[in-house]
């Protein structure tokens, strides 16, 4: 009895450690894909689909006050267009944090609109979100 509660105890820690390891996977922690994410982003606005956006934003910035303001920013009207051009120019990421920033151009060609912003990414539950 002694022997089974031994091994039970050793192959519970086992499976812990092993849950904690997935969790926080680092597969997903290129500049490819913070790219990715801040293109799937943009496009998503762009596609007035708002409630897919907001799963693409970091904790913090869903639990703060100005979620309403940031995404308003990235709600114009010249955006709404399937054929906007995305484009991720520079990418920086702080060293030994989980943070970035991305700088983007977007523009609609149709109407000469471009925008030029930047947005801070941050690294968190194995993937790229935005907000920071």
């Amino acid at each position: 009895m002694k022997n089974k509660l031994g091994w039970s105890r050793c192959l519970t820690c086992l499976l812990i450690f092993f849950a904690l390891i997935g969790c926080s996977s680092t597969k997903n922690r290129t500049e490819e894909r913070a790219k990715e994410r801040v293109i799937q982003f943009i496009r998503l606005m762009s596609a007035n689909q708002i409630e897919e956006a907001e799963k693409l934003l970091s904790r913090q910035l869903l639990e703060d006050e100005s979620k309403e303001l940031f995404l308003n920013a990235y709600d114009n009207w010249q955006l709404k267009d399937s054929s906007i051009v995305v484009q991720v120019t520079h990418i920086t990421f702080e060293d030994d944090k989980n943070i970035g920033e991305a700088s983007i151009h977007v523009r609609n060609e149709k109407l000469g609109f471009t925008k030029i912003a930047t947005l801070a990414i941050k690294f968190e539950r194995g993937d790229w979100y935005i907000g920071g």
